[in-house]
Order: structure tokens, then C-alpha cells, then sequence
């Protein structure tokens, strides 16, 4: 009931111009997936991303996926959580 842990969020920081890049986890899957690829230094031949060119059909259904869970699914989540939050400093 008493939360005494750490809340963190996934924040790429881009230290040559000290600001943030982006926090959306999506985004980092994407780019270690694709511009990052070469810097691995095994399974090279595995895609863990569609490619936008390769394969557009399979990057807008991700892209249709992403837009429902970012319109739907997260401020529901969001909402319920809140609630909770707030049960939990009246009660």
C-alpha cells in the first residue's frame, strides 16, 4: 500500500548537447534496432524491427497499434492509477 521504491523513466540523453533526445521506449527499441545495429556484436542478422522501407505495410499497422494504445489504452491506465494514488493518501 505504502510505495517506497524508485518511479523511473526510460530517457535517452545526448551528452554533446546536454539535453534529452526522447523518453518514449518505443523510439529506443527502434533505434537500437536499426541505427544501432552495427554496433552489436553478434546476431546482426536478426531484425527486431520492421523496416519503414522494406516493409511499410508492417510499420503502419505498428503505427496504427501505437496510435490506439496512445489514445486509448494509456490515459485509461493512467486514470486508474491516479485513482489509486489518491485512495491511497485518503485512506
Amino acid at each position: 500500500k505504502d510505495f517506497t521504491g524508485t518511479v523511473s523513466v526510460p530517457l535517452l540523453w545526448d551528452t554533446q548537447k546536454d539535453t534529452a533526445v526522447s523518453n518514449n521506449s518505443l523510439s529506443f527499441a527502434e533505434m537500437i534496432a536499426t541505427q544501432m545495429r552495427s554496433m552489436g556484436t553478434r546476431n546482426q542478422d536478426i531484425l527486431l524491427f520492421p523496416s519503414r522501407l522494406e516493409n511499410p505495410m508492417k510499420y503502419a499497422e505498428r503505427d496504427q497499434l501505437v496510435k490506439i494504445l496512445h489514445s486509448r489504452v494509456i490515459p485509461l491506465s493512467t486514470k486508474r492509477m491516479q485513482q489509486s494514488v489518491e485512495g491511497n493518501m485518503t485512506g
